[in-house]
């Protein structure tokens, strides 16, 4: 089944949200999705809002592997399953403690 644009836009605001890393007033850096199909398709990128230099959103170098758009959409899902899944833990040592 192919990917859609809307897919992959709707599970990266999903991952925005959970990561908290928005782009708002009052934030220093952001993520985004860096689009070149030249290049190999999509990447995840995070954005220096005071000069808008980008580099690899966790750590990698800003040539970190372009991905098509189904493997994209599942990278995405992954991280928004380990995200949701750190909050759950957290929240579950919170009950205990």
């Amino acid at each position: 089944m192919k990917t859609s644009n809307n897919q992959i836009e709707n599970k990266f605001n999903e991952l925005v949200k959970l990561s908290g890393l928005e782009n708002t007033a009052k934030c220093i850096s952001y993520l985004a999705i860096d689009y070149a199909p030249v290049y190999g398709g999509r990447r995840l990128v995070m954005v220096r809002k005071e000069n808008g230099g980008h580099f690899g959103a966790f750590g990698q170098s800003s040539c970190c592997t372009r991905m098509k758009p189904g493997e994209f959409y599942l990278y995405l899902c992954g991280l928004c399953e380990g995200i949701e899944n750190n909050i759950s833990k957290n929240k579950s040592r919170e009950n205990i403690a």
